[in-house]
């Protein structure tokens, strides 16, 4: 994998990949109005580049398409143990993030 990518921009692509539940708008609108480093909006849009190939891994990974988490963890040069972790932190920090909120009752 890449390991020069900025994690920040992985971490933007995620979250940006959920504006189109939040807003009811096609991500490509959404996207094209905001001043994103093309690399992110390229993955957004058309799942190109390396953030795209990330994106579209996490999807696979969250629906259970194991053949397509394969193609994509082979195409990525990730191990199976560094996936799970990456995904079991991404749940934690979900996890704690909702905490907080119920503990607060902010809603973020």
């Amino acid at each position: 994998m890449n390991t020069n990518l900025d994690e920040g921009l992985g971490f933007l692509t995620g979250m940006f990949s959920l504006l189109d539940s939040l807003f009811d708008q096609p991500l490509e609108e959404l996207v094209e109005k905001m001043p994103i480093d093309h690399m992110v909006k390229s993955a957004l849009v058309t799942k190109q580049g390396t953030l795209g190939n990330i994106l579209s891994l996490v999807k696979a990974y969250e629906n259970a398409d194991w053949m397509t988490v394969i193609a994509y963890r082979d195409k990525l040069e990730v191990s199976d143990e560094k996936l799970a972790k990456h995904y079991d932190d991404a749940i934690k920090w979900t996890e704690d993030l909702l905490a907080i909120e119920s503990e607060y009752h902010v809603h973020v």
